[in-house]
């Protein structure tokens, strides 16, 4: 059936769905991108192998979806497909109108400031010139308006947004590797960059996005609520999904650690557990019984990812099931240290087949559950690792709690 519905209004309604990237002009996209909301863009989109959109596909001229790739919904003037796609025909639109929205006003100030390499800065909400930040440094948003002229991070940083902290970038906001955008009020935060958006590998931005300029993410990018006049990704790539998405799954792992041997003290690499094997590292399994860190007593048992030895090896464990190729969905909680006496934020990452995510929270986060749609194109085992390193303990010998951790087959 043929549309004349304008795309402006396709977006408004798209806007009501929660969708996920709303473009003025193109976008392309490497192998294995996972979207679990909607695509709008004013021009063509191009997606590589292995893809998967969990709602639709709305674009004013050409869609070309590479081998293999799943979606629900395709509005466009033209569908080019790969072998082995699956989804419904094309619905066309005959009509288009890009879509548009507005950034700024920018108000930056005239005095930046740096974050020396390996350094920590806490800044209070104020207009700013240019802010840089070099290798391995951490750049703390206290609540409140920040708004620079522009930004530039170095490799291994990360950006903390307390809560109440927005971000506005007036020029351009370029980033090396692995940079984070973590904290409490990050998932709430709003980003807004009037110029070009330009990350490299790794980079995790859990909050809403606005560019006024085109965007351009490398591999493995975490990204969600996306405005821009274009849009990069690289392979590997996850656009976060929304709480009302309900996918047809089947149960095929489930683990709440409930059955493992709880105490004080570490268990090592001699040690597996019921489901996991110790890969790496030293973990301990505790639960509200023991006493500790005022764990909820309805958690049950959880699993610090990093254990209580002295040498304070961040700890890595795996599935001793091995998942065939095919879509799943997986949820698992994480919680902060719950240690006051380290108030860190420590990291986790989770990983299942070329998906990998890293996760940070700080010391008193409660668990959250997190859920996530992946697509593996060979058989892998679900693992997570603990990426923080401390000097000494016990700092050394905290992480991030893992449970409740389940996999659900999608069933097409």
């Amino acid at each position: 059936m043929k549309q004349s519905l304008p795309l402006a209004a396709l977006c408004a309604f798209a806007s009501l769905s929660n969708a996920d990237i709303t473009l003025k002009g193109a976008m392309t996209a490497g192998a294995r991108l996972t979207v679990d909301g909607s695509i709008t863009t004013g021009t063509n989109l191009t997606m590589g192998n292995d893809g998967i959109v969990w709602r639709s596909i709305t674009a004013c001229q050409t869609v070309s979806l590479g081998d293999r790739t799943l979606y629900t919904a395709v509005h466009a003037t033209t569908l080019n497909k790969g072998s082995n796609v699956s989804g419904p025909a094309l619905d066309p639109v005959s009509v288009c109108v890009a879509p548009d929205f507005n950034v700024g006003p920018f108000t930056p100030g005239t005095v930046g400031a740096s974050v020396t390499n390996q350094g920590r800065l806490v800044l209070p909400a104020a207009a700013r010139g240019d802010v840089s930040v070099q290798n391995q440094s951490t750049l703390i948003l206290e609540p409140g308006l920040h708004e620079f002229k522009s930004l530039n991070v170095g490799p291994n940083c990360q950006i903390v947004f307390k809560p109440g902290s927005n971000l506005k970038v007036k020029g351009d906001f370029i980033a090396s590797n692995t940079l984070r955008l973590t904290g409490d009020g990050a998932p709430y935060a709003a980003l807004e960059v009037g110029g070009k958006l330009s990350v490299g590998t790794d980079a995790y931005f859990p909050m809403a996005l606005i560019v006024g300029g085109s965007a351009a993410f490398t591999d493995r990018a975490y990204i969600r609520n996306l405005q821009a006049a274009s849009l990069s990704l690289g392979n590997d790539c996850y656009v976060a999904g929304q709480s009302d998405i309900v996918l047809p799954t089947t149960k095929v792992f489930d683990d709440n650690f409930n059955t493992e041997t709880s105490g004080w003290g570490y268990l090592s690499n001699q040690k597996t557990l019921t489901n996991w094997n110790i890969v790496a590292g030293t973990i301990d399994v505790d639960g509200y019984d023991d006493g500790f860190y005022g764990l909820d007593p309805a958690q049950g048992r959880m699993v610090d990812m990093t254990g209580s030895d002295a040498s304070g090896t961040p700890g890595s464990i795996s599935t001793k099931t091995i998942f065939p190729a095919g879509s799943y969905q997986i949820q698992f909680k994480l919680a902060g240290s719950l240690r006051s006496e380290v108030p860190y934020t420590y990291e986790v990452q989770v990983g299942f087949g070329n998906f990998t995510q890293a996760i940070g929270l700080t010391w008193n986060t409660p668990a959250t559950l997190r859920t996530y749609n992946i697509t593996l194109t060979k058989p892998s085992a679900l693992t997570f690792k603990s990426l923080t390193t401390m000097g000494s303990y016990p700092a050394n010998a905290a992480s991030l709690w893992l449970d409740d951790v389940a996999v659900y087959k999608i069933v097409y």
